[in-house]
């Protein structure tokens, strides 16, 4: 469980997290390039400015997480929630 978990400017670079409870938890600046984030739990997660290159993760599971200058797994950059920050 990593619920309300402080990740803020972690490296998680090819870690498995499938099925992990991050709901609530700050991933600001965090890199998970190449991480399973199959099933995880991301509502309320701030994703702002983390760098999700190459994550496995589902676009319908990131509707939940906050996302400003967050770059996705296709290498877009997604900015829906900057007026929010």
């Amino acid at each position: 469980n990593l619920s309300e978990a402080n990740l803020f400017r972690s490296t998680l670079h090819s870690a498995n997290l499938r099925d992990a409870d991050l709901s609530a938890a700050n991933l600001v600046e965090a890199s998970l390039i190449k991480a399973n984030l199959q099933d995880v739990n991301l509502q309320d997660a701030d994703l702002n400015k983390t760098i999700l290159f190459k994550a496995s993760v589902s676009k319908s599971l990131l509707i939940e997480a906050q996302l400003c200058l967050t770059n996705l797994p296709d290498h877009t950059i997604h900015n829906r929630d900057c007026e929010r920050t």
